[in-house]
């Protein structure tokens, strides 16, 4: 989500919720809840990776190598390690060409804390999973304080079914000529918040994920019988 208000003014976004003072239920049980959901919703996806282990796929026969030089040159001291001497055969690989080096990082203190390969490269996956929910979460609904007339811009392909809603009021959101929503703010704090629209596709789309989420919990179940009967025969 990026912002392009006019010259010499500016909007600070901050994420807001609505809690009744009046409600039984403490805040922070509620925040925890859905902690604890997400979490659990990210071992329920990520759950073959973190029995069986990795498996080589997409391009994870790269990103293993980039973690363990990039944690060893870190570790000799190399802060920014911008050529991994050791990949390649030796010839070295540039970082900055392919990928930002934060998730490197991450990676790296978790093989400084006594974590092996494999298991930093799981926990980076569950990781990203988790993370993607609880932004999702957070920043669903949000504060724009304008301290001037200014427009907020949203990516089309991250919320082609939301509605968007202005101070608890449906609004329109204009097109840009970029390809993004536009919504312009007057002085003033604002809360924004996007919600989904429940058209009749988004409702079969639901519908259809709920159906393949059943089939593969099926297939995963079969599949973990099948494996625990050949071990019987053995």
């Amino acid at each position: 989500m990026t912002q392009a208000p006019k010259k010499g003014s500016f909007a600070v976004l901050s994420r807001i919720v609505r809690f009744s003072p009046h409600s039984p239920v403490p805040r922070y049980l509620v925040e925890g809840g859905i902690l604890l959901l997400l979490a659990l919703a990210t071992a329920i996806v990520n759950w073959k990776m973190i029995r069986d282990g990795i498996n080589g796929m997409a391009d994870l026969k790269w990103h293993i190598p980039w973690l363990q030089h990039f944690s060893k040159q870190l570790a000799e001291g190399i802060w920014y390690p911008r050529w991994l001497a050791g990949t390649n055969y030796g010839y070295g690989s540039p970082t900055f060409v392919f990928y930002a080096p934060l998730v490197y990082y991450i990676g790296s203190l978790l093989k400084f804390s006594g974590f092996n390969t494999e298991n930093t490269i799981i926990a980076l996956f569950s990781l990203a999973i988790f993370l993607s929910g609880l932004n999702c979460y957070y920043y669903r609904r949000f504060e724009a304080i304008a301290k001037e007339p200014s427009t907020i811009r949203i990516q089309t392909y991250y919320y082609p079914a939301w509605h968007l809603y202005l101070n608890q009021k449906s609004h329109p959101i204009a097109m840009a000529n970029d390809g993004t929503m536009e919504l312009k703010l007057e002085p003033g704090s604002h809360e924004v918040e996007l919600r989904y629209q429940w058209t009749p596709a988004f409702i079969a789309g639901m519908i259809l994920s709920f159906l393949s989420a059943t089939a593969l919990v099926f297939l995963w179940i079969k599949s973990s019988t099948i494996q625990i009967d050949n071990m019987r025969v053995e």
